[in-house]
């Protein structure tokens, strides 16, 4: 492995902006991804005689056990917020 100390400044550099680069294509990649759950999630229908509220839950009990495994319950109540 090459030592720090034998790369100049130029390579730093490109070093960083590959990095960012590809932490980026990464962000927007999931980004993508997140989202398709969430629609596919969402446009799903309800069982019958379900309310709304429990409607949500069950969205976001789909949503933990596939993409959230942390408690999104705390932070959001319909799915579609996790879109804005």
């Amino acid at each position: 492995m090459f030592s720090s100390q034998a790369l100049g400044d130029t390579e730093k550099h490109a070093i960083r902006a590959a990095l960012q680069e590809y932490r980026n294509n990464i962000y927007e990649r999931n980004l993508v991804e997140i989202k398709y759950c969430v629609q596919s999630v969402i446009e799903q229908q309800s069982p019958p005689d379900c309310s709304e509220e429990d409607a949500n839950s069950l969205a976001l009990d789909a949503l933990k056990s596939e993409i959230f495994p942390c408690g999104i319950r705390d932070r959001i109540k319909p799915p579609s917020d996790l879109l804005k």
